[in-house]
């Protein structure tokens, strides 16, 4: 890092930080995605860390383990007074998500499955929050997710980001965000929580999509969801749940799905595997749908 720093040196000591990272035109991406335990608590800055003491690894900071400003043909962000500008893909999540949440009592803790238009499921798991004092989610607003890098369902992964290793596709780091306004076609966020998302196995789609199908032939209405019981939702889905399973490479694949989580690949425990999964679908219907951003998009984070 090859700055003056005399502009720094001149303010008194509690407000260094902040002019040195106001000093900056333009940082590494990656810190976006740091995990440090500390950071700015200036408005614009929120993304910033307060201190570089300690020891800094990759899972505090994503990226280059380096601070310096980022040549013109690299990735890099912009500081601004609004927050972190940067050009990153992303995903937005049905509006009425928040509110079908609430109205079940499922958190954001929870490892949640989203499906996109193309019909791809992905899955997703809130990690920690983006920095302390993060702000309590706002469910009013349009909520959506900055990614490190688009998902490709074609590509493997295997590593510390999977769910899980047996079945894993591509993954990726991710910030859960709300959205507050759109201007100039950039698209300004408060920041929530550091999550990861990956594209789920080809068994856990096959799973996906006939509980869906399972859930939308019985079509019950929304009112009997919320009210009755799990097991006794189980019970209205058994039917068409069963036929399903006669097809031999539908049960084949959901047997596979019970043996990688621990199970074992007898009928009645992929019934109940099926089952389970249609209820969680019927619950959350087409709430569960995101749309794509593509990697081109503007945001503005703080």
């Amino acid at each position: 890092m090859d700055k003056d720093i005399t502009q720094v040196t001149a303010v008194p000591a509690v407000r260094r930080m902040e002019i040195f990272w106001r000093t900056f035109n333009k940082v590494p991406r990656g810190l976006l995605f740091s995990k440090v335990p500390s950071k700015m608590s200036e408005e614009g800055l929120h993304w910033a860390p307060r201190s570089f003491m300690g020891f800094q690894t990759e899972d505090e900071w994503f990226g280059p383990q380096e601070l310096r400003c980022p040549r013109e043909d690299e990735p890099h962000a912009l500081p601004t007074n609004a927050g972190l500008q940067m050009a990153l893909p992303g995903m937005t999540f049905h509006r009425e998500l928040a509110g079908r949440m609430k109205e079940l009592d499922l958190t954001w803790n929870m490892h949640l499955l989203v499906e996109d238009i193309q019909g791809i499921w992905c899955g997703l798991l809130l990690v920690e929050s983006w920095r302390k004092g993060s702000s309590v989610i706002d469910t009013s607003q349009p909520l959506a997710m900055i990614l490190a890098h688009e998902l490709d369902p074609e590509k493997a992964t295997a590593g510390r980001l999977s769910f899980n290793e047996a079945t894993a596709l591509d993954c990726s780091l991710g910030l859960l965000v709300s959205i507050n306004k759109i201007e100039n076609d950039v698209i300004y966020v408060t920041a929530h929580d550091h999550l990861l998302i990956q594209v789920l196995g080809k068994d856990s789609q096959k799973c996906q999509s006939v509980a869906c199908l399972c859930a939308q032939e019985v079509n019950l209405p929304h009112s009997m969801i919320l009210e009755e019981t799990y097991e006794a939702l189980k019970e209205r889905y058994k039917t068409v749940a069963i036929r399903i399973l006669g097809d031999s490479a539908t049960h084949d694949a959901i047997a596979r799905l019970c043996r990688a989580r621990g199970g074992n690949g007898e009928y009645e425990n992929v019934l109940d595997f099926l089952l389970n999964t249609v209820v969680n679908n019927a619950r959350i219907g087409d709430r569960s749908k995101i749309q794509k951003i593509p990697d081109s998009q503007q945001w503005c984070v703080d």
